[in-house]
């Protein structure tokens, strides 16, 4: 069947979900792709799509409703899926928990010769993914790319610009993601992602064995050691970030080493808070997560009574206020360490080069995931038409993407990306 659409978002009724297609129409009237562009819409409820879709005219100014496909799907009807999906040349995702309600997307469209991207932020889902479904999608020539959202494109493609720029060979990176946010609460369904991530977290270690054995072993110079807490003199009091960022930085430094013989950095992944109380929270939450998502009734404390559990920071039936998200800023700080160019012994006393890339910009949870997931679908589709250096398989942003082909694109969006050649 030929490809009726550019791209299908699908999920278009989650709260993420509309804030991609509110992002969507905004570019598209913004660079006059109305003619030339081609897009839908999919959700289980079209009753409730068409209402947001209305709500989203009238905040933006922009008539386009009535000339948009709108589609009925549901994950639990397979055809459903396959009747749209095979009219689109990508699928955005926009389900979660996508441990719970992914699989059957991105089967359906490897089914129907569709691209997929999702803005996963769970390890275990994306892990599962190239296991089951890599070997599937490179042999049918197509690209499923996930965690293109805020989990995990800055922290991913971040640390391959700073490689790009790095003035010698960088062996790791520190990653301090600083959220300014004044308290407010976040979007339930990103809790229940994350009680699903921690409940199956066990499974992890059996599964990164047998995905790291896909790639060519490699020894660092100097190995870097994971700190559970740390006071920093610039960031304060940072904890390692639970989300997927970490993980899928190695996936694509070992992919780009085995595939392309590119050296290999390390990263660790921080979330920084100036605030001790907000630090004990924060480990108090974990703590929570890790003992009671481990039994049946555990889990249902967590999703029952997610405002108690996560100390005010997820409320079930509470959206996030959008004039308040409009108030949030973030910062990612990406600070290398290495050697310089001419080093040919390589220790830990010489690596004496420290450069930095810093991205910031607003609400990075919502409003700047959808610029981010925005302009990563135009480049993936841009690279398809092209015929350019296309990657296929299940792969993560920093396989897919060169720096030079998402950075342009965030910086038109106002997230500011800046390398700093000396610290």
């Amino acid at each position: 069947m030929a490809k009726q659409f550019d791209l299908l978002i699908f999920g278009a009724t989650g709260f993420t979900g509309r804030f991609v297609v509110e992002r969507l129409v905004q570019t598209i009237e913004h660079y006059g792709l109305n003619d030339s562009f081609r897009w839908a819409v999919a959700a289980r409820n079209v009753v409730q799509l068409r209402r947001y879709l209305h709500e989203i005219e009238q905040y933006t100014g922009i008539k386009f409703v009535h000339k948009l496909d709108i589609f009925e799907t549901d994950i639990e009807r397979e055809q459903s899926l396959r009747n749209v999906f095979a009219r689109s040349k990508l699928v955005m995702n926009c389900v979660g928990p996508y441990s719970l309600l992914g699989e059957p997307v991105i089967k359906a469209c490897l089914d129907t010769d569709a691209h997929y991207m999702d803005l996963s932020g769970e390890p275990l889902f994306l892990e599962q993914m190239h296991l089951r479904y890599d070997r599937i999608a490179r042999e049918r020539q197509l690209c499923a790319v996930g965690s293109c959202g805020f989990d995990s494109i800055p922290s991913d493609i971040g640390i391959s610009y700073l490689k790009q720029k790095f003035p010698g060979r960088l062996n790791h990176a520190e990653h301090y993601l600083q959220l300014h946010t004044d308290g407010r609460k976040f979007n339930y369904a990103t809790w229940r992602a994350l009680v699903e991530g921690f409940k199956y977290r066990n499974q992890l270690r059996s599964m990164r064995e047998q995905l790291f054995s896909q790639y060519k072993p490699f020894s660092w110079p100097v190995q870097l050691k994971r700190r559970i807490f740390r006071r920093h003199d610039q960031f304060g009091y940072c904890i390692p970030f639970p989300g997927s960022d970490r993980s899928v930085v190695i996936r694509s430094q070992m992919q780009r080493y085995s595939e392309r013989g590119e050296l290999p950095a390390q990263c660790e992944v921080y979330f920084s808070l100036n605030n001790p109380i907000d630090i004990l929270k924060l480990v108090a939450m974990n703590y929570n997560l890790q003992l009671l998502s481990r039994f049946e009734k555990g889990e249902q404390l967590l999703l029952q009574y997610s405002s108690l559990m996560s100390f005010g920071t997820f409320e079930r039936n509470v959206l996030p206020d959008r004039q308040a998200l409009e108030t949030n800023r973030f910062k990612f700080t990406l600070i290398g360490y290495g050697w310089p160019n001419g080093i040919s012994t390589l220790t830990s006393d010489n690596m004496t080069q420290t450069s930095a890339v810093t991205i910031s910009g607003g609400d990075l949870a919502y409003i700047d995931t959808a610029k981010i997931a925005v302009q990563t679908a135009l480049a993936l589709l841009d690279k398809l038409k092209r015929n350019d250096n296309v990657h296929y398989g299940v792969i993560t942003p920093a396989v897919a993407f060169e720096p030079d082909e998402i950075v342009p694109r965030l910086r038109n969006e106002d997230i500011k990306i800046e390398f700093i050649t000396k610290l």
